[in-house]
């Protein structure tokens, strides 16, 4: 019997200024240092269980997991984190439509996951719950799974095999050149 495919990952690129995101200042003023830490945390909680989202629909079973990876001398007020997590989401760190479902997404934590899991075989997406458009996924790895079950659902061609990108690119590039070279005049 084969093994479960894995849905979660095991590393994530983190951004190195964290601390300094514009997006994380407003929340920061009002609650402090704490606020990177509940982020930090999230985005642990994201990406080690389904990877592109966090189901949030039992705020209390995520608080409790937040304040574990909090753990130390200086307690945190369980109820100062569902606080915070709404003005993560008010900061635009996590998708507002989605939250008011019950799911911690966005756009960059789904970037991420994309990027990462390229190279998988297969990976299970709800899709009601992705964010990135057809486009996008195809600038970021015209070879994901994702990629071609999402064309799959949606009834759109699509060829994986991450070569034929870079020919149908050439091609389009001599076909501008050929078609720029008869827009001029002889001479």
């Amino acid at each position: 019997m084969a093994a479960p495919s894995k849905q979660g990952l095991d590393y994530y690129p983190r951004e190195i200024d964290l601390l300094r995101d514009r997006r994380l200042r407003r929340a920061r003023m009002k609650h402090g240092y704490i606020v990177a830490g509940v982020y930090d945390a999230l985005l642990d909680l994201v990406y080690r269980d389904k990877g592109y989202y966090l189901d949030y629909s039992n705020p209390d079973d995520v608080v409790w997991e937040v304040q574990q990876y909090l753990f130390g001398g200086v307690p945190v007020d369980e109820n100062q984190i569902p606080v915070i997590i709404a003005d993560l989401v008010a900061s635009g760190l996590f998708d507002e439509t989605l939250f008011a479902k019950g799911i911690l997404t966005s756009r960059d934590i789904q970037r991420v996951f994309y990027k990462v899991t390229q190279r998988r075989q297969f990976i299970e997406i709800d899709f009601s719950l992705w964010l990135l458009e057809e486009e996008e996924m195809r600038d970021l790895s015209a070879s994901s799974c994702i990629l071609a079950t999402w064309c799959n659902i949606n009834g759109v061609n699509v060829d994986i095999n991450p070569q034929s990108k870079g020919k149908e690119r050439e091609k389009e590039k001599g076909n501008r050149n050929r078609e720029g070279e008869e827009s001029f005049p002889p001479g």
